[in-house]
């Protein structure tokens, strides 16, 4: 699991998209056959998270109306989850990444 935006050379400013690289790197380092990497953007909760802060009430209709105009930009928590169940029982690939537009599209 890394994060759109993920930098395997470890050249970008940012430090979370260095660290996601780098962890994407060991991973492809490692001998297990079959390797998925998911790099979801914004991550939409569908379902009710119980107490929830002024900030994430404020941020749900909110994320909601940026993945309606920009769909690459993140996927639903549930699209997220079946993507990687299906990825792992259906995928014939040894390798693949998967940005947010290949994660809907397995379950669309």
């Amino acid at each position: 699991f890394s994060a759109a935006g993920a930098d395997t050379k470890g050249e970008s400013r940012l430090s979370f998209a260095r660290v996601k690289g780098h962890a994407e790197n060991l991973l492809l380092a490692t001998e297990f056959p079959k390797k998925l990497i998911f790099r979801p953007g914004y991550i939409h909760p569908t379902t009710d998270r119980g107490k929830n802060g002024f900030f994430k009430k404020l941020m749900a209709p909110v994320g909601a109306s940026i993945l309606g105009m920009f769909p690459n930009s993140g996927v639903r928590d549930h699209e997220l989850g079946q993507a990687m169940v299906l990825a792992a029982l259906k995928e014939s690939l040894s390798l693949r990444t998967y940005e947010n537009r290949d994660i809907r599209a397995l379950v669309h």
